[in-house]
């Protein structure tokens, strides 16, 4: 998970390299990698719906996230029961 503001600062970065070069940055997908581990003693749902929502505050559209122990399908079955509700507001229409 990025620290907190580094998303936001590396999206001033872009807007400005953007800038320079004469892109649009609302053209510009804004994504970022985060882990989301749901194994024992890791994350809850919880944590990972409050990273998702901190990484959208930050400006961050689209998020790619990396799941250790992806075979285990109880975390998939979590992720789609309980985070992505939750967040699906986030998504823009």
């Amino acid at each position: 998970m990025p620290d907190p503001g580094e998303s936001r600062h590396k999206l001033v970065v872009l807007r400005r390299h953007g800038e320079e070069v004469g892109r649009n940055f609302d053209e510009i997908e804004k994504t970022s990698l985060i882990e989301s581990d749901l194994g024992p003693d890791r994350q809850s749902a919880a944590d990972v719906i409050a990273n998702l929502r901190a990484q959208a505050d930050e400006g961050i559209e689209h998020v790619i996230v990396n799941m250790p122990d992806v075979h285990d399908l109880r975390y998939i079955e979590t992720f789609g029961r309980e985070i992505i509700p939750a967040v699906a507001e986030l998504v823009p229409a």
